[in-house]
C-alpha cells in the first residue's frame, strides 16, 4: 500500500512541475516553492485548516449518528425502508452544491449552516449503503448471536456494526471529496475562515499562497482516504 501511495505522489509532483514549465510559474508555482511557502507561514494557514476540520469532523459525526442509525433500521425493518425509501431516493440525487446558497439563506451565513451542508451531502449515501450492506448480513449470523444469547446491545456491535464496517468505510472514502468540494463552495460565502476563503481570498492575487490551501485542501480527504484503508486492512481482515 506504501508503494502505491509513492508512486501516485511522484507521479502528481512530476506533472506538477510540468504544467509549471509549459504554463508559468507565475500563474503555476513550483511544488517546492509551495512546500516551502506551507512550512515556513504555516500559522497563517492553521487557523482556516482548524476552521475547515472542525466542520468537516461535526458534519461527519452527525451523518455518521444519524445515517448508521437509519440504514441498519431499514435494513433490518421493511415497514420502516418503505416508508423512508421514496424520501431518500428523491432527495438523494439533488445536485448538493446547488443547495449550498439555499442552506446559508435558511440556518445563517454561519458554521451552522456549513456543517449541515457536510451532512446533507453525506447522509444519504451512507444510508442507502449502510442499508443494502445490513440486508446482506447472512441471517445465519442472527441465528448464533440469538443461541449465544446476545443481547440486542451485543448483536449491534459484534454482528451487525462489523458486517456493515467496510461498506461504512467506503462510502466515507467516496463522500469525502465530494463534502469537501462543497464544504470548500460554502466556505467562499460570507465566511472569513475556513481554507475554502483562504483559497478564495487569494485567487489571482497570491498564487502561491492559493496553492498552499489547494494543498493543504486535498491532503485532508488525502489523509482521511488512507485512515479509511488502515481500518479497513486491520479491522476487515476477512475481504483482504
Amino acid at each position: 500500500m506504501l508503494k502505491k501511495h509513492i508512486i501516485g505522489n511522484v507521479f502528481v509532483i512530476a506533472v506538477w512541475y510540468l504544467l509549471s514549465i509549459t504554463i508559468s510559474t507565475r500563474f503555476v508555482p513550483y511544488p517546492h516553492q509551495v512546500f516551502f511557502f506551507m512550512f515556513t507561514n504555516f500559522d497563517q494557514i492553521l487557523p482556516h485548516l482548524i476552521a475547515t476540520l472542525m466542520r468537516l469532523a461535526w458534519g461527519f459525526s452527525f451523518a455518521l449518528l444519524i445515517g448508521v442509525s437509519i440504514g441498519i433500521a431499514m435494513g433490518l425493518n421493511e415497514r420502516i425502508d418503505g416508508l423512508l425509501s421514496p424520501l431518500i431516493y428523491v432527495l438523494n440525487p439533488i445536485p448538493k452544491s446547488a443547495l449550498t446558497p439555499v442552506f446559508l439563506i435558511i440556518f445563517g451565513m454561519n458554521d451552522f449552516a456549513r456543517v449541515m451542508i457536510v451532512v446533507f451531502i453525506i447522509i444519504f449515501p451512507m444510508i442507502v449503503s449502510i442499508k443494502d450492506a445490513t440486508r446482506l448480513i447472512p441471517s445465519e449470523y442472527f441465528i448464533i448471536a440469538k443461541t449465544l444469547g446476545y443481547s440486542k446491545f451485543e448483536t449491534l456491535r459484534k454482528v451487525i456494526l462489523k458486517a456493515i464496517l467496510p461498506s461504512l468505510l467506503s462510502t466515507i472514502k467516496v463522500t469525502i471529496a465530494i463534502a469537501i468540494a462543497v464544504l470548500y463552495i460554502s466556505e467562499n460565502i460570507g465566511s472569513n475562515v475556513g481554507l475554502g476563503y483562504y483559497i478564495a481570498s487569494n485567487n489571482g492575487v497570491n498564487y502561491i499562497e492559493m496553492y498552499s490551501g489547494i494543498v493543504v485542501l486535498s491532503m485532508i480527504g488525502y489523509i482521511i482516504v488512507i485512515i479509511m484503508d488502515i481500518i479497513l486492512y486491520k479491522k476487515c481482515k476477512w475481504i483482504n
